[in-house]
């Protein structure tokens, strides 16, 4: 686990090896999180918010995963604009650098690009 105490997982429950990971995670006593994001629908200000307070809580290192790193991405995107005073521009960066693809649209449409 390289010393990671939390993870947090993007995906859906019925998401293939989520619930490996889930037995996995309890297993090796992580603190686990999910915030299933479905889509473009699940890019709330809930998911923001949840992110941001499951990372402060974290004691340690923290992975935050979802399938190919899409949906990471946009969240943080989210992120960075909404809690982190970042400009529109600067956050559509953070989520690219943070593995958003094709949500990317989507997150533009949140940031008013």
């Amino acid at each position: 686990s390289k010393g990671v105490t939390t993870g947090i997982s993007l995906q859906m429950p019925n998401e293939p090896g989520v619930a490996e990971e889930v037995a996995l995670a309890k297993e090796l006593k992580l603190n686990y999180t999910s915030i299933p994001i479905g889509g473009a629908d699940g890019l709330t200000s809930e998911a923001v918010k949840k992110l941001d307070e499951t990372l402060a809580a974290a004691k340690g290192p923290v992975i935050v995963h979802c399938a190919s790193g899409n949906r990471v991405g946009a969240l943080f995107a989210l992120r960075a604009y909404r809690l982190g005073s970042r400009s529109p521009a600067e956050a559509l960066s953070i989520g690219k650098a943070s593995g958003m693809t094709s949500l990317e649209g989507a997150v533009r449409k949140i940031l008013g690009l």
